[in-house]
């Protein structure tokens, strides 16, 4: 869902979208671990659209329907589809500056940084939101690798070659892998820079990392 969960359910209140009685009341019947965003979705309190138009409203970002118009293939065909996936962005289009590429997040500073240096030019940041989003990536880039019933290596084998991929297309001369407490970080170091890449679910790493 969102990074900065604290801070958007601030600019929901703040947006007169539910009061600070309720958000009270909701926090009591949940666990520290529970997504209050998710709960207030799930339990028709707000829809996805319009916390996503509330999210991109003070994010100084354009709002856009994804699955309301038709992508041209050429822009689909300029970015790799487990890239879109993986990271969850979608090209829109090109005006000859940047690609115009809608996200879910626009408080993800970490993804909205190395989304640049992935497609090796400028981009402009739309934001949709997360339906949208997967309604519009099973369309323009669905999936296609299958692995066997049981096969608890071939998820990892993938990701470790998409790691090794991703570093080899930012020129890295050095990855490290951050493990967190549910999640796993990766960095690569690029011309004497440091680039932080979207978080992984530590679970996707198995039993490459320590438990």
């Amino acid at each position: 869902m969102y990074s900065n969960e604290d801070f958007l359910l601030q600019l929901l209140v703040e947006a007169g979208a539910i009061d600070e009685g309720t958000l009270d009341s909701i926090r009591m019947q949940l666990s520290p671990l529970d997504n209050i965003i998710e709960h207030l979705i799930e339990n028709k309190y707000l829809t996805p659209e319009y916390i996503a138009q509330i999210a991109a409203a003070n994010s100084g970002l354009e709002y856009v329907d994804v699955t309301s118009f038709e992508i041209d293939p050429s822009i689909i065909a300029s970015v790799k589809g487990e890239l879109a996936r993986r990271v969850r962005f979608l090209p829109l289009g090109d005006d000859g500056f940047s690609l115009q590429v809608a996200i879910c997040d626009p408080f993800d500073m970490q993804t909205m940084d190395s989304l640049p240096q992935f497609l090796g030019r400028d981009v402009s940041f739309f934001v949709t939101s997360e339906p949208l989003m997967t309604k519009a990536l099973e369309k323009y880039y669905p999936e296609k690798k299958e692995f066997a019933k049981g096969d608890t290596e071939g998820p990892i084998i993938e990701l470790v070659d998409n790691m090794f991929n991703d570093a080899h297309e930012m020129r890295a001369s050095d990855i490290h892998i951050e493990p967190m407490e549910d999640r796993v970080r990766l960095r690569f170091a690029s011309t004497a820079a440091w680039s932080r890449l979207p978080t992984t679910p530590r679970n996707c790493w198995g039993r490459l990392l320590p438990v």
